[in-house]
């Protein structure tokens, strides 16, 4: 459509001056009338409605200003721990849908901090949300104060998501302003999903242990079983495994079509009998 823009103006000035010489020389064949000029500037305008980026209403603009964005990124990347590694396949596919439709792009960055929040709040209360869930930086408030969260964190996440919610319903962010946004979302969600993981394995209890305790675990073997649980034959797996054992068994655990169920020290004389 870019010849359409560059070449239309001229088209709609040709036509323009047509018509005056026609109005001018009072041709009865050609009547140019009100109704004529209207659509006349109306196909003139026409290309210029992708350069239309404001809408002001009184004191409202609906535009994500630069200012902003830049003002929110810096006060986010100080207020944020070091920034850990996040999943860079994810991170680009969001990149490059915000490259290719900000507001969808957004959308997806919003999409994914909500669930991760909400994933979070259920699993810090232990049971689902009330009957009216959250808004999202209640969420995000509630916690940070309940510690699952680090203050900073919940803060930063209480200034993006209002960016993100603005471009989503409808106003005007330009693409550069739309990626540091995005960027700042994908390493919110990184913390996010960091402080899912610490807390779904955090220990119940802590005791200390003599170094005869500690050496027996260390060469004991263990008896873990699992099942493998298909639809028409589900079944159970036993196996008996050292140290070593048991760390290629968790290596990569997540992939396995199989869960544990039970994990149990044994003596050598257990081993004995099993085998």
């Amino acid at each position: 459509m870019r010849w359409t823009g560059k070449w239309l103006p001229w088209g709609v000035l040709v036509i323009a001056s047509g018509l005056l010489v026609a109005h001018a020389l009072k041709w009865a064949s050609i009547r140019v009338d009100s109704v004529t000029l209207a659509l006349l500037g109306l196909l003139l305008a026409i290309p210029l409605l992708d350069y239309v980026r404001k809408i002001r209403i009184g004191e409202f603009e609906a535009e994500i200003a630069p200012r902003e964005v830049a003002q929110t990124r810096a006060r986010v990347e100080d207020e944020l721990p070091p920034e850990e590694a996040a999943g860079e396949e994810e991170a680009e596919s969001i990149l490059a849908l915000v490259r290719r439709d900000p507001q969808l792009g957004l959308a997806q960055v919003r999409i994914k901090l909500e669930e991760a929040l909400r994933n979070l709040y259920r699993l810090v209360e232990g049971t689902d949300e009330s009957s009216r869930p959250l808004g999202l930086a209640r969420l995000a408030y509630e916690l940070g104060t309940k510690g699952a969260i680090q203050p900073p964190v919940a803060s930063a996440i209480r200034d993006v998501l209002p960016l993100a919610n603005r471009a989503v319903h409808g106003e005007y962010v330009r693409q550069e302003d739309a990626e540091q946004i995005a960027t700042l979302g994908v390493r919110l969600l990184t913390e996010l999903r960091h402080a899912y993981r610490e807390r779904l394995v955090q220990p119940v209890r802590r005791r200390i242990i003599s170094d005869d305790e500690r050496d027996t675990a260390e060469g004991a073997k263990y008896r873990v079983k699992t099942i493998v649980p298909l639809l028409d034959e589900p079944y159970e797996l036993e196996y008996i495994l050292n140290q070593e054992g048991l760390d290629e068994l968790l290596e990569g655990y997540s992939e396995h079509a199989e869960f544990i169920t039970h994990v149990e020290k044994i003596d050598s004389d257990d081993t004995e009998q099993h085998q």
